[in-house]
């Protein structure tokens, strides 16, 4: 199938954008997946698309309509081949899930190197869910909320697979839980953030701690940001059952959450900066065909230009020409940019094509 083609053989880029991994971390999750979790390719589906199908979806949150459109498949087998493929990576917990190693006295990194034996950094984040409309009371958010950090660990700590932490080691963790053995919280009622540091030194020695905890433990909220930012599937509301979703929640805290704050090489850039989003071979020519259509019509083109507001036309129009199209209004400016800087022949086509309507 050329799309899956498209998105598991064609580039890094291809591949690190829309699944969130290059192609060999591809392949050896589809080997895995086969070899460990079981998965199997079926009579119409290889492996390389039920794997793509599914990170596909968490990469980008998107509904098994959409994904029935994109990868040619009925809604019906994007859900079967979902959760058989969610089954299986569950079964690799035990190579996906990093095991952190204490801090030792040799540590260079100047972050973590007061903290002897820390195992890293130990923190909550609330993730959107669509609870059934009779558990939602049970589901409530952190505003009188019952899911407190407190709460949360002593209930992780005392399911009967629950969090162990080795004997002499601990976690650095805030002052929403309590200081006590296996967990390092800072000094109460002295500075703690790290913007409260800024232009003013620590005065105490319960300050400078804190100062040095706030640097190392600050690596888990940085660690939540990037998590989120790469799988859509947990910055909003999904719509999988909730038990489906505790699953993909459980995996996505396995795979990715790690004791370092640098974003590393799969990571995709989001906000400001070059955008990162693959068009596909149909969806520039869909482009290049809108922009001759409006380059034409006296609506939208002047001879100053094109009219404000016309990258919402071309969006509109995208979209009725592919309804699987789901770019956003910058991503459509930045591909023409890149399209007038490669090819200035669609500059002077449109121009082109407005001056004979002109002379008609």
């Amino acid at each position: 199938m050329k799309w899956v083609f498209t998105l598991t053989k064609m580039s890094d880029a291809i591949c690190i954008s829309e699944l969130r991994m290059d192609r060999r971390t591809f392949t050896i999750l589809c080997e895995l997946a086969r070899d460990v979790g079981g998965l199997k390719a079926t009579r119409n589906s290889s492996l390389d698309e039920i794997m793509a199908i599914f990170l596909y979806v968490l990469a980008h949150h998107k509904k098994s309509r959409t994904i029935s459109l994109l990868f040619h498949r009925s809604r019906e087998t994007v859900s079967r081949q979902f959760n058989l493929c969610l089954r299986a990576i569950l079964q690799l917990h035990n190579i996906l899930l990093k095991k952190h190693e204490p801090i030792l006295d040799d540590c260079q990194e100047d972050r973590w190197k007061p903290f002897k034996d820390c195992l890293g950094a130990l923190d909550g984040t609330f993730i959107q869910v669509t609870p059934p409309k009779e558990e939602k009371q049970r589901y409530r958010t952190r505003k009188g909320g019952s899911a407190y950090d407190g709460r949360v660990l002593r209930d992780a700590i005392n399911r009967p697979n629950g969090l162990k932490i080795p004997q002499g080691s601990y976690y650095l963790v805030d002052a929403g839980y309590c200081n006590s053995e296996g967990f390092l919280a800072p000094y109460r009622g002295h500075r703690y953030h790290l913007n409260e540091f800024n232009g003013h030194r620590p005065e105490k020695a319960e300050e400078y701690f804190n100062m040095k905890h706030s640097r190392a433990r600050n690596v888990i909220e940085r660690c939540f940001g990037l998590l989120k930012g790469r799988w859509k599937i947990l910055a909003s509301p999904s719509f999988f059952p909730i038990k489906t979703q505790l699953s993909i929640f459980s995996l996505m805290m396995e795979k990715d959450t790690g004791g370092s704050n640098k974003p590393d090489k799969h990571d995709v850039p989001y906000g400001r900066g070059k955008n990162k989003h693959f068009w596909t071979e149909d969806e520039s020519w869909a482009l290049i065909r809108c922009l001759q259509e409006m380059a034409v019509d006296p609506l939208w083109k002047t001879d100053g230009g094109f009219k404000n507001n016309y990258m919402n036309e071309i969006r509109r129009i995208m979209m009725q020409k592919l309804p699987t199209f789901t770019k956003e209004v910058k991503h459509i400016d930045s591909r023409i940019k890149f399209l007038k800087a490669k090819f200035h022949d669609i500059s002077e086509m449109c121009k082109q094509h407005y001056q004979k309507n002109a002379h008609r």
